[in-house]
């Protein structure tokens, strides 16, 4: 699991190489079996492959959006659970970077636009649109994360 940890990292530039249905298919699989507070499971996911991909990316401020092959959005009925969609968000992003694909969490968009381009009920939260492909360069696995000893505390603050 360190392995997939450590290949993971926000990719903007994809190759146009399209990931099959079963290949989508298994990355959402990651994405179910998330935890969820009590259980709940609150999330509902589209994947965007066809025409709707384009329109989807239009809603996205980040113009990359619209070079991925396919675009997973996750969404739940309620927004207080944002927290639940980061579990499942991340066991994609996980199982992604595991399999040599890239990924990003995009959460600026036009939600009404995603909507309604995908005919999502109103009483639906799109938590984040998150474009997979394969990068178009390879994957820097390099992090620039703060260390170990300035994050941790053992027994107090």
């Amino acid at each position: 699991m360190l392995d997939a940890i450590l290949k993971r990292h926000s990719v903007r530039e994809f190759r146009r190489d399209s990931l099959s249905p079963e290949v989508l298919t298994e990355l959402i699989e990651a994405m179910r079996l998330a935890p969820s507070a009590n259980n709940i499971q609150p999330w509902k996911f589209i994947i965007v492959t066809g025409t709707n991909r384009a329109k989807v990316a239009g809603a996205c401020v980040q113009e990359f959006v619209a070079e991925a092959p396919a675009l997973v959005i996750a969404l739940s009925e309620e927004s207080r659970d944002d927290y639940n969609l980061a579990f499942a968000v991340s066991h994609l992003l996980l199982e992604a970077a595991a399999r040599g694909f890239g990924t990003c969490v995009v959460r600026s968009f036009a939600e009404d636009q995603v909507k309604e381009v995908l005919d999502i009920p109103t009483n639906y939260h799109v938590f984040a649109v998150i474009p997979v492909g394969y990068a178009r360069e390879n994957m820097d696995s390099s992090h620039d994360r703060k260390g170990l000893a300035s994050i941790l505390s053992w027994e107090t603050f």
